[in-house]
């Protein structure tokens, strides 16, 4: 390891308390509603030709997903309107492939599409996919 560095991967302390500090600043509940999950995570805010990832954090709800950009709110999509939730492998802003959690809103009769980065994608993908069955019952 290098000297005044550290690798999150080889580091277990290190990133443990790092998730733990996160962990003490998500609130519990926005727009009156629960916060069921939480994470740093990167949105595309761009289209599909011009990439804008934007880092920020982002919350599932029992309702909506959000992400903030310092205290802009840059995405409130109602899970009511996502018609589909993909993994896809993308570039990123390295310009290297990774894998991309893609969600296709039905919005005035067109389709959109929000792409997020965000560590433990598949479990992403599970939690918002467990929100819409709840929502559509």
């Amino acid at each position: 390891m290098t000297q005044g560095r550290f690798n999150l991967a080889e580091d277990s302390k290190i990133a443990s308390a790092i998730e733990t500090m996160r962990d003490q600043r998500a609130p519990s509940v926005i727009d009156g509603e629960k916060v069921l999950k939480h994470s740093q995570a990167a949105y595309d805010g761009g289209n599909a030709l011009h990439s804008s990832w934007k880092m920020g954090p982002l919350y599932l709800t029992e309702k909506k997903l959000i992400f903030f950009q310092g205290p802009s709110r840059l995405l409130a999509l109602p899970l009511d309107s996502a018609k589909e939730i993909n993994l896809v492998e993308r570039n990123w802003i390295s310009g290297k492939p990774v894998k991309q959690l893609c969600i296709i809103q039905n919005w005035k009769n067109r389709k959109r599409k929000f792409y997020l980065w965000l560590r433990k994608e598949e479990e992403w993908k599970e939690a918002i996919g467990k929100c819409l069955k709840l929502n559509v019952s």
